[in-house]
């Protein structure tokens, strides 16, 4: 059931290119893991986007899964890969060995590799994406005073909103799974320096009954079944498939989630504290739980352990309604329809 294709995700890649395509853009795009969300990226990089301001788009993809804070490492690796850009290697590598020493301390190689970036492609307008962003610049935890940045990385969001605002030729997308990570950082880097937050969900049903029955021929009865289990995650969904064509007579839809069983265990933890019950009584029933932050312990435990995402006043590729949210209120919903499932089996049963 592998494939290269990302279906359903029509509104999410018309957020990134309209994204790309303006000046001055520094945004977050969150969504769970398996969603698709750096194939999304990834093709994006193949195209040729040209902006308002009628400049090529450059999109500059860097993995901190492989390379953590080394963004200059994660420039070089893409400029390899790429063909395209191909031409601006020689270039960029030339004008790095003019400013960047052995001894150069992080914060000043992420200033470099900023102007390394706008010289050397001094034509186009460069759009930096950082995929896992909260594995190369975490929020660390204090029990005794508010959650901090290392100063590497408090350097490297102070560049990026110097050289957006300044330079009027590059754009900064971060990427995480972690949708808590916004508002943590929030904390230590004021949120104004962002221009928005872009949701990854499920696909929505519609898109998911034509994936199930046009493309992997299901049946109406079984497809129905698989639209009610996993909705629109398309993960979940091809994980299950593939246990029910090698295992029909055992199949269980619940084994098909392999770290389903552990979350369980967190939502059986949280049933009898009467707050956190209530909270997961709206999850189950209605789908939206209104929080105020993720100062909250019960909320963050939920977020962490991969039961409930946050969701933020946005604009969000989201197959269900949401009220509508000020600035400064944010929500829960829970992380996929299995886990909804889940906790609506927890309660009742």
């Amino acid at each position: 059931m592998t494939s290269n294709r990302v279906h359903g995700r029509s509104f999410i890649r018309n957020q990134l290119t309209h994204t790309l395509s303006h000046v001055g853009q520094f945004k977050f795009l969150l969504g769970a893991k398996n969603i698709g969300k750096s194939k999304i990226i990834s093709d994006l990089c193949q195209q040729n986007i040209i902006g308002i301001d009628e400049k090529r788009r450059v999109i500059v993809y860097v993995d901190a899964r492989v390379h953590q804070n080394d963004i200059m490492g994660g420039v070089k690796d893409w400029l390899n890969v790429h063909k395209s850009t191909r031409n601006y290697k020689d270039r960029f590598l030339q004008k790095m060995s003019n400013f960047v020493t052995s001894r150069m301390r992080p914060t000043e190689e992420f200033k470099n590799v900023f102007d390394l970036l706008l010289h050397t492609f001094e034509d186009e307008y460069v759009c930096l994406v950082i995929d896992q962003a909260d594995l190369a610049f975490p929020v660390h935890e204090s029990e005794f005073s508010d959650d901090y940045l290392d100063r590497e990385s408090k350097e490297f969001f102070n560049h990026c909103a110097a050289v957006i605002k300044q330079s009027k030729r590059m754009n900064v997308l971060l990427c995480s799974t972690d949708n808590s990570y916004p508002i943590r950082l929030a904390s230590c880097f004021s949120p104004h320096n962002f221009t928005g937050f872009i949701m990854a969900g499920e696909v929505f049903p519609q898109e998911m009954r034509a994936l199930l029955r046009e493309t992997w021929g299901m049946g109406t009865h079984l497809s129905d079944v698989f639209l009610g289990h996993y909705a629109g995650h398309i993960h979940l969904a091809s994980e299950a498939l593939e246990q029910l064509v090698h295992n029909l007579d055992n199949f269980n839809s619940s084994l098909a989630y392999p770290h389903l069983f552990f979350e369980s265990m967190v939502i059986q933890s949280c049933l009898p504290d009467d707050r956190n019950r209530k909270v997961l009584t709206e999850l189950a029933e209605v789908g939206f739980v209104q929080i105020e932050g993720i100062r909250d312990r019960r909320v963050e435990e939920l977020v962490r352990h991969n039961i409930a995402d946050i969701v933020y006043p946005v604009s969000s590729d989201l197959p269900i309604h949401l009220p509508n949210l000020k600035p400064g209120q944010f929500g829960l919903i829970p992380s996929s329809q299995a886990i909804r499932l889940s906790i609506a089996a927890m309660l009742y049963d």
